[in-house]
């Protein structure tokens, strides 16, 4: 298992709050994490790829034991599948667990 590895970050575990056409996801805070990768795939259009955004830990925001981050620019009567990976400088985290959203 690839993810046996004690330095990688450790899961993340996400949800979120869909508002209008932006969705805010949070997860929990983890110790030695550099970046974040949300994936985000478009599940109503079977051709487009993959939408990765890398986020460095100064562009989030942070409340209490959780972090935050808004997503923008999801288009409506689209459903949407997110999950999200930690990095560090020894690689990343298993993905997250997964949520789908209908805007």
């Amino acid at each position: 298992n690839p993810y046996q590895n004690d330095l990688l970050p450790k899961k993340l575990n996400i949800k979120g709050i869909l508002w209008e056409n932006e969705f805010k996801l949070y997860w929990n805070k983890i110790e030695d994490v550099d970046k974040f990768m949300i994936h985000i795939y478009d599940l109503s259009n079977p051709s487009s790829k993959v939408r990765v955004l890398k986020i460095d830990k100064d562009q989030l925001s942070s409340d209490g034991s959780e972090n935050s981050f808004q997503i923008k620019d999801l288009e409506e009567n689209h459903t949407y599948s997110i999950n999200m990976f930690g990095m560090n400088r020894y690689g990343m985290s298993p993905p997250s667990n997964v949520i789908n959203i209908k805007l």
